[in-house]
């Protein structure tokens, strides 16, 4: 009688490992011709744009810790047929050329939260370092994506849009508040916003973006140095009666905690979607062969 059980057990266990296994090969074969894909890592620990102190003090601990992408981050895949009837593939992301000399930067130079708009010296990743996050930060639940298929028309308008990108060096200044389009240069997460907004026409959900006015008081220059201390002791973002700048921002961490968001954005513009599994991800990104990011530089 035991053993007839335990029979019954494996067999019912080997009906489900072989119906995974088949779940699992159609989700792999479903990929689009044409598609962008956003990749979203959300900051480590609690994090939120409520306070200037509060954002001050987590940004500064997980810098300290080293964590990967320590105020979130937003890379981008494309998937795409180009004129040629050949199928590019693109992963890649903004990124600071040098965190630890750019920290250096903040600090000698007293940015405050100017250093959400500076310049600093930019690049794009690579392919290879964005795969690595993925599997490093999926066991940290701290990764999710969303696939958005596109037309051809518009899978080669964002494949001219990195051409171009990459061609007038505009992936040399990272920083917030920029001209995207004209290619001024981004942070990741404008730079990531510009391939949605080709994609689909629409920014990015509301959800997802923080809008904040910022006392000038707070943005350091040489005449208005800011210490972290400064910050570390101060709530709001402005104050009634101070001089403000107006900086936005999609943030990663409501990106992650909202991503449903994006589904009613596409939907409503009558557009498939597609809100896939992040193991899936991660199986799909290890098992692809590793191409590279874009044939125009050197990027591996």
């Amino acid at each position: 009688m035991a053993f007839s059980h335990y029979l019954n057990e494996q067999g019912v266990f080997m009906r489900k490992l072989f119906l995974g296994i088949i779940s699992f090969l159609t989700l792999m074969q479903a990929a689009y011709s044409n598609e962008l894909i956003i990749h979203i890592f959300k900051a480590p620990g609690k994090f939120s744009w409520n306070r200037v102190d509060s954002l001050v003090l987590a940004s500064a601990k997980n810098v300290a810790l080293n964590k990967s992408y320590p105020i979130g981050h937003f890379a981008v895949e494309l998937n795409c047929k180009n004129t040629d009837g050949a199928q590019v593939h693109v992963l890649t992301g903004m990124a600071r050329k040098s965190p630890k000399e750019a920290n250096k930067l903040i600090r000698r130079k007293k940015l405050g939260l100017g250093a959400l708009m500076y310049s600093f010296e930019g690049r794009l990743e690579s392919s290879s370092e964005i795969k690595e996050k993925i599997v490093k930060l999926s066991a940290k639940n701290r990764y999710k994506f969303v696939t958005i298929p596109v037309s051809l028309e518009r899978c080669n308008e964002m494949i001219f849009f990195l051409d171009e990108w990459i061609q007038n060096e505009s992936y040399s200044i990272y920083g917030g508040n920029k001209d995207v389009e004209s290619g001024e240069g981004a942070g990741c997460s404008d730079f990531a916003e510009q391939f949605f907004r080709i994609a689909i026409g629409r920014n990015f959900p509301e959800s997802w973006i923080v809008n904040k006015n910022i006392s000038t008081s707070l943005i350091g220059t040489d005449n208005n140095p800011v210490n972290l201390t400064r910050l570390l002791f101060r709530k709001n973002f402005v104050k009634e009666h101070e001089n403000s700048i107006n900086f936005r921002i999609a943030d990663p961490t409501l990106a992650f905690h909202h991503i449903n968001d994006v589904y009613d954005i596409v939907n409503e513009i009558s557009t498939n979607f597609n809100i896939n599994n992040p193991e899936v991800s991660v199986l799909r990104e290890i098992n692809n062969e590793d191409n590279p990011i874009w044939k125009s530089i050197k990027l591996e």
